[in-house]
């Protein structure tokens, strides 16, 4: 398997796995069957009660914005961390 479809595999059971424990914990808060709220309900607690909270939690959300779309210098950067070897061709 390449180094992209290795990509592809673990970042998809990551996220299937936080997907899936997101819906099993707010699906039955959503329908009040459970003792905690929401996480929406909870955050908005959270920067009514800290606007310390309401900083970090804006600003750690803007950098990972920035690190999604951020472009480095290399456009034809070869897939995988370490380009081949010159010596390999």
């Amino acid at each position: 398997m390449t180094p992209f479809h290795w990509s592809l595999l673990v970042w998809g059971i990551w996220t299937a796995l936080v997907v899936g424990t997101f819906l099993a914990l707010e699906l039955p808060a959503v329908a009040d069957d459970t003792p905690w709220n929401t996480l929406t309900w909870t955050l908005r607690q959270m920067f009514a009660r800290s606007q310390l909270f309401g900083l970090v939690f804006v600003g750690l959300l803007a950098a990972f914005v920035a690190h999604l779309f951020w472009k480095r210098a290399k456009k034809n950067e070869v897939e995988g961390r370490h380009p081949p070897n010159q010596e390999d061709k």
